[in-house]
Order: structure tokens, then C-alpha cells, then sequence
């Protein structure tokens, strides 16, 4: 828990990026032992004391939910992902219609 001067205690994951970017308005999963215990968007990240909106990888930063019930633990993990509505196309040209 990191205490920011005058606010109250807020739990913040330090995490890795071992592949790929993350991007703040992504959705992120937090997962503890291959089951996911919070999926949603973070309320900060943060590289040192600078907010960021992007992280490449071998780079580390501090993520920090809007839910502040959530704790976490050294083994936890991150799956970062887009949520992208895709509309629906059919190909289908049957013979006789």
C-alpha cells in the first residue's frame, strides 16, 4: 500500500511489461494462479513519479485501480487487452436465392 501525502492508502501493482505495450484505456486482467480476480481499466500508471499513458517492453510501472479493496500479491500477473466491437459480415451467396 502507497500512501500519497494527504489521501488514503491505495494499493498499486508493480508490474513488468515482458511483451507487447500497455496502454492506460486498455482493459487489464489481473490474474492469481491462472484465475482472474479483477478485470477492468486502471485509474493511474505511473513510470517513477511520471504518469504515462503507454509502456513498452522491459519497462516497469505502477498501476493502480479505481477499486481499492483489491490487493496484490508477488505471483499475480497481467493480461492486457482492446475491447473492439467488429461488425459482422456474411459471404453467403447460395445458389437459388
Amino acid at each position: 500500500l502507497i500512501s500519497d501525502r494527504n489521501r488514503k492508502k491505495q494499493p498499486i501493482a508493480g508490474v513488468l511489461v515482458d511483451w507487447g505495450n500497455f496502454q492506460r484505456d486498455c482493459i487489464f486482467k489481473f490474474l492469481r494462479a491462472g484465475k482472474p480476480f479483477y478485470e477492468g481499466e486502471v485509474e493511474s500508471m505511473k513510470h517513477q513519479t511520471e504518469m504515462v499513458s503507454t509502456a513498452t517492453t522491459n519497462t516497469e510501472v505502477g498501476l493502480a485501480l479505481g477499486d481499492k479493496s483489491v490487493r496484490f500479491k508477488e505471483d499475480d500477473s497481467v493480461e492486457v487487452y482492446i475491447k473492439k466491437e467488429v461488425s459482422q459480415t456474411i459471404d453467403w451467396n447460395p445458389p437459388g436465392f
